[in-house]
């Protein structure tokens, strides 16, 4: 399962979507108009549904305006609303407040996310806090908010470090491999989740990560 969207590693990490391509997944890359906070596909190009693009994934876009934007909406095929990056989009609503970005033609975006990596990270939280593998699709965390940043920190680290795996030059990749992992290690021994499992809304899990509780037998 999913703890955290592309959106929350962009807050933890801007530049994770410039410099982490090749460990991401392209979703969708073109050309488009930007005016504000709308976004619309150029002529004869995949469309946002096909690709599967969704609220919570990162539009990064270069040229005039250069640069990684939370996408907050997707009204059509064709266009979507995107917004400047600010505390008030963590975690996003239903109706976000946005920032206009800029006005442009034409301009190469592209549409990467790194989800499968996050899928890992947020599956081994779940385990940990006793949620057993035919409960993972079903179950639900209630403290989201503060799960998306433990999760965020756990798929940086993974992500830079398979970056670092195949690079020519490692040391900066490991470095921060090392550290994202450190942050996530401290976070997650004492982290206390709340899972609800069958749909009810309240919490059937309430586990302290990186304890080990003792029973009498």
């Amino acid at each position: 399962m999913n703890l955290c969207t592309d959106t929350d590693l962009l807050l933890q990490d801007p530049s994770i979507f410039s410099r982490a391509g090749l460990a991401a997944q392209t979703l969708l890359s073109g050309t488009g108009d930007l005016a504000g906070t709308l976004f619309t596909l150029d002529a004869g190009m995949t469309s946002f549904t096909t690709a599967r693009v969704r609220v919570g994934h990162v539009l990064q876009l270069t040229g005039a305006t250069i640069g990684a934007y939370p996408i907050v909406s997707v009204d059509s095929g064709t266009t979507l609303i995107v917004s400047a990056t600010h505390v008030d989009l963590f975690p996003l609503t239903a109706s976000p407040v946005t920032v206009p970005v800029g006005t442009g033609n034409d301009l190469p975006f592209v549409v990467r996310t790194f989800a499968p990596q996050a899928r890992l990270v947020g599956d081994l939280i779940l385990r940990s806090a006793g949620v057993d593998d035919s409960d993972l699709d079903r179950a639900k965390v209630l403290n989201t908010t503060s799960t998306a940043r433990l999760a965020a920190t756990g798929t940086l680290a993974l992500v830079y470090a398979a970056l670092a795996s195949v690079a020519t030059d490692p040391k900066d990749l490991l470095a921060a491999s090392v550290r994202c992992e450190g942050f996530f290690r401290r976070s997650f021994n004492g982290f206390r989740i709340r899972i609800d499992t069958d749909n009810d809304g309240v919490a059937n899990i309430v586990r302290t990560l990186g304890t080990v509780a003792l029973a009498r037998v």
